[in-house]
């Protein structure tokens, strides 16, 4: 399954109630890293992240059923 590059500070959550805050994401000679943390520890800069590339991405879609649910850009106080 061919999937795209989730923007930058996008939400994602599934039915299960899982929801993750995607803190970067950067394409890279046709394929793409997605930074992700758990929503609830999205101000925290000392939250362990992940990274996960375009395979890792697409199987999370399909296996954990996770949907892009917003945009939340951090506050630019």
């Amino acid at each position: 399954m061919a999937v795209k590059c989730p923007p930058r500070y996008s939400v994602w959550e599934n039915d299960k109630g899982g929801k993750i805050f995607v803190e970067d994401a950067i394409e890279v000679d046709g394929t793409f890293f997605v930074t992700i943390v758990p929503y609830a520890d999205r101000n925290d800069i000392d939250v362990w992240a992940d990274e996960v590339d375009d395979e890792q991405w697409a199987e999370l879609i399909e296996t954990d059923g996770i949907r892009q649910t917003g945009i939340e850009p951090p506050d630019s106080n």
